[in-house]
């Protein structure tokens, strides 16, 4: 099951790091389990909302340890690990 669009869960309306999302994710760890999740950055249309940064960035995930750097690589790593090439854009 693909993670993503967080921001549009967010309460606040957009407000980053998305800390409402929390419990949404909750269950779906817990239901499926962590290797069978994997994040996605809901680019570009979430660049009406957040800056690219920001979707590259995992915090809440984080914070529910998933995924687990010190485990295998899950797909969620993989991902957001990934080095290739795309449009970026200015924090500003």
């Amino acid at each position: 099951m693909k993670i993503s669009g967080l921001y549009a869960v967010s309460q606040p309306a957009h407000a980053y790091p998305h800390d409402s999302a929390v419990p949404f994710l909750a269950v779906l760890l817990d239901r499926f389990g962590p290797n069978r999740l994997y994040w996605g950055s809901d680019f570009a249309p979430s660049l009406d909302e957040v800056s690219f940064r920001q979707t590259l960035d995992l915090p809440t995930l984080a914070g529910l340890g998933w995924p687990n750097p010190s485990g295998p690589r899950s797909s969620a790593a993989t991902c957001s690990a990934s080095s290739a090439p795309g449009p970026t854009r200015s924090d500003g």
